[in-house]
């Protein structure tokens, strides 16, 4: 289903559901006021602040056992050394993420493409993060960055990215690699790089744009976004295939001279993908359009505390 406004980014049983959630973070951070994260700097500042209310993902010997006694309420200790998350959403809008399943459009329903599923997971992981304080930048690529928005953590902030998340159109090329170097040599206060695209794209050089954000400390998250077609490749008619990123003709292919090659290939490059980010210590994630937006970031939440 496309998107119509900002509003069908986030719709309300997908914050009722996450309304408590806090996005886990596993390395120290570096922000600018005080927040919820553990700061790389100690010393003085390690003055108790003030108390806030426990929420899933905090740690248990974090808990004020005092206070839990005088109000029956879990609540955590905060520091002055505490410190707001920096976080950068990358979003792939290229050409190949407007691809959406055939089994969609062969039964007329809109189509939720690979873009559609990637801009509802940047725009929850926003919500949650601005949510708890934290300051979010939104990058939007293809094989550039088109449009960069600031570091910021307001409410009003939060707005401009879900309008500019609900006007992202697929169009051109894409090379994740060449804009993953670019944003490493951009930013060096360590924080979290979450970068959302199919990444079919060449791997050749993405091992080494993993390790040039890895080399500045920030912790990574890779969220693959697929369509199961693109798995599965189910097709058994001969078809018309084309590639969405280069300006060449269409090509009558019968799919059963080709699926057992295609699987090969397909399976390979996502193996080479999770090589690369595990080497780099990078968090990874697949999600694929056919399955619920909520379900698949709850059990991504649940493995994310777990580590």
């Amino acid at each position: 289903m496309p998107f119509q406004s900002s509003l069908d980014l986030l719709p309300n049983t997908s914050i009722a559901r996450f309304a408590r959630v806090r996005f886990p973070v596993h390395r120290p951070v570096t922000g600018t006021r005080s927040g919820d994260h553990r700061s790389p700097h100690t010393g003085s500042s390690t003055e108790f602040a003030q108390h806030r209310e426990y929420s899933p993902g905090d740690e248990p010997k974090s808990i004020d056992w005092r206070a839990f006694g005088k109000t029956d309420r879990y609540y955590v200790k905060q520091y002055s050394d505490d410190t707001n998350l920096r976080a950068f959403i990358l979003l792939d809008c290229s050409a190949s993420m407007g691809y959406s399943d055939q089994e969609s459009r062969d039964h007329h329903r809109s189509a939720f493409s690979k873009l559609d599923y990637a801009r509802r997971l940047a725009a929850m992981i926003a919500w949650i993060l601005v949510r708890q304080g934290d300051a979010v930048s939104l990058i939007v690529f293809d094989d550039q960055i088109r449009l960069n928005l600031p570091m910021l953590s307001t409410t009003a902030h939060l707005h401009q990215i879900l309008r500019t998340l609900s006007e992202v159109q697929a169009q051109r090329s894409s090379n994740c690699t060449a804009v993953m170097h670019e944003v490493a040599g951009q930013i060096s206060n360590r924080g979290l790089v979450i970068v959302i695209s199919d990444f079919l794209d060449e791997l050749t050089q993405f091992s080494g744009a993993l390790h040039h954000l890895r080399h500045h400390n920030h912790e990574i998250i890779v969220f693959q976004t697929l369509a199961s077609d693109e798995l599965s490749f189910p097709f058994r008619h001969t078809a018309r295939f084309r590639d969405l990123e280069e300006l060449i003709e269409e090509q009558h292919i019968d799919p059963a001279a080709i699926r057992q090659e295609y699987l090969r290939q397909i399976n390979s490059h996502l193996s080479e993908l999770q090589m690369a980010c595990n080497l780099a210590e990078a968090d990874f994630a697949r999600f694929t359009t056919d399955l619920p937006l909520d379900d698949a970031l709850a059990d991504y939440f649940a493995l994310r505390m777990m580590g």
